[in-house]
């Protein structure tokens, strides 16, 4: 029953925030979210000797655009990460860079999904490549196909060279 109810409530709320954010804009939520994740990422990073990644203008931007079209459309799949990122000028002025992706639909706090993240072989590569310096992470609340409430991940790596 009580379990019921929180669900409820959740559903609510996540409407609520749906429904009155403009279609680019965060909510205090998901820029809390954003910050929780980047934090947890760069924790776990340390704790294998691994480069801090940084705040990326152009990526953060190129992770929201993504992330809100994933919640618009209900759907979890990775588009042309190179041609998207390269719209919002990461890159420029560069010999070369390289990028990479990962993506979640989830009610998990940002510890759960980069648990989870970890805990496939192909997500925890990208997470864990050395040569990354800068970052973009996004979390849009939004819905599963079926109706239910959750927030879509989105996390975008890179390095300019």
């Amino acid at each position: 029953m009580v379990l019921k109810i929180l669900i409820g409530l959740f559903v609510a709320a996540a409407t609520f925030f749906i429904i009155c954010t403009p279609a680019g804009a965060s909510t205090d939520y998901e820029r809390a979210w954003q910050r929780e994740m980047r934090s947890e990422v760069n924790e776990w990073r340390a704790a294998h000797g691994l480069h801090r990644v940084y705040r990326q203008d152009d990526l953060q931007l190129a992770a929201c655009y993504w992330a809100r079209r994933l919640r618009d459309r209900r759907v979890l799949r990775h588009g042309v990460l190179g041609e998207r990122i390269a719209r919002y000028g990461y890159g420029v002025g560069c010999r070369y860079w390289s990028a990479g992706e990962v993506l979640a639909r989830s009610v998990g706090t940002p510890h759960r999904v980069l648990r989870a993240w970890l805990a496939s072989s192909a997500h925890r590569y990208i997470i864990s490549r050395k040569r990354w310096r800068d970052v973009g992470v996004a979390a849009r609340l939004g819905a599963t196909p079926d109706g239910l409430p959750a927030v879509y991940w989105v996390i975008d790596f890179g390095r300019r060279y």
